[in-house]
Formats: structure tokens, sequence, C-alpha cells
């Protein structure tokens, strides 16, 4: 990801009531097929580091807001995850904070 992108997390609840009958149907499905296989979705994302404490700001936090996170609180929340430049350069992670600072006058937008 690039140096200022953010990750942004929430509950998965789909308002299918509101949705025509063949779309509805189809959220429907998905909402069961998303619902039966939440375990394999919380373990990818532990996979990839997600704390425990990210999870339960994700399941605290409404479909209809997100709870964003900036470079520097993914890698202290241990999210595995490289930095590339607009190039696609790798960036260390001081060159990272540095680019962040000159950039937004502190260490990442939030």
């Amino acid at each position: 990801m690039e140096p200022d992108a953010v990750i942004g997390l929430h509950q998965w609840r789909p308002a299918c009531a509101s949705l025509a009958e063949a779309q509805r149907k189809e959220c429907e499905y998905r909402s069961q097929f998303m619902t039966e296989h939440d375990a394999s979705y919380d373990g990818w994302l532990r996979s990839a580091g997600f704390s425990d404490r990210m999870l339960r700001i994700q399941e605290a936090t409404a479909a209809s807001d997100v709870a964003v996170f900036v470079v520097p609180q993914l890698w202290e929340e241990g999210v595995d995850f490289r930095v590339v430049n607009a190039d696609g350069k790798y960036m260390s992670r001081e060159a990272t904070l540095d680019f962040l600072k000159t950039r937004y006058g502190r260490k990442g937008r939030g």
C-alpha cells in the first residue's frame, strides 16, 4: 500500500429488505454465506496480523460507519503489509514516516 493509504473496518450488515425482490434474494444469499464463513474471514484477518483489538473495533463499528487505520497504526497493531512509493518501490518504515511527516506535518492522516 502507499504510505498515506488507509484501511477501513466495519460490521457487515446488508440492508437486504430495502432492495427489489431479485436483488434482495441475492443479498440474502450473500448475507447467509458471509455469516456461515465469518470464522474464516476472521481467520484471514488474523493471519494478516489484525489484532484482537482491531477486530473488536470492527465489530463495534456500525455498517454505516468506518473505523479508519493509517499505516503507522497498522504497524503498531502488527498487520503484515509493505509500503511502496508512487513508482512501486518498497519504502522502509523510516522513509514512510518521513514522507507522512513532510506531507501532513505529522506521522499519518488520522
